[in-house]
């Protein structure tokens, strides 16, 4: 009897199933050929995409897409990358910024050493300079080189214009 009875249950949940993936084609469906999404919500606020609503429940329904906000700000014209190379001789410390032009807004920046893979060369801070501000105005970096020989420590400042 056990055998019989869960291949029943097995068939019955097969078949329920296909039933509900079918059902819900239908619905998605039906909601997807309209400008227009139909739900109804109960009074636990659950809600389900139906266009028929049952007698517990509160129809809703709403746009697929809202109406088209204002434009938005102009972006950047000009963009430009502004570098200071420094060479650096060993067992030394570089502290460097790049300062953008008058009339444009840092965006991000960086600093390097090269040439690049050298041991005991590395950069120990890389953050926006506000040059004694409250804004920031540049980008900033610090590095030591103890690699025994003189290396370039490059900043960058990346500057847009409106």
């Amino acid at each position: 009897m056990g055998t019989f009875g869960s291949g029943r249950l097995a068939a019955g949940v097969g078949i329920g199933m296909a039933v509900a993936a079918i059902a819900g084609t239908g619905v998605a469906m039906a909601a997807g050929s309209s400008s227009v999404i139909d739900a109804c919500y109960n009074s636990s606020g659950r809600l389900r995409i139906a266009t028929t609503c049952r007698s517990s429940e509160t129809a809703v329904s709403w746009n697929r897409t809202g109406p088209q906000g204002p434009a938005g700000p102009a972006g950047a014209t000009k963009v430009q990358v502004v570098k200071r190379s420094a060479a650096v001789g060993t067992s030394t410390e570089a502290d460097l910024a790049a300062v953008c032009p008058s009339g444009t807004t840092l965006t991000g920046g960086g600093g390097e050493v090269s040439p690049n893979g050298i041991a005991n060369a590395y950069l120990t801070a890389s953050s926006p300079y506000t040059g004694g501000g409250t804004s920031p105005i540049g980008w900033h970096i610090i590095g030591t080189n103890n690699s025994g020989t003189t290396l370039t420590f490059s900043v960058y400042a990346l500057c847009a214009a409106p």
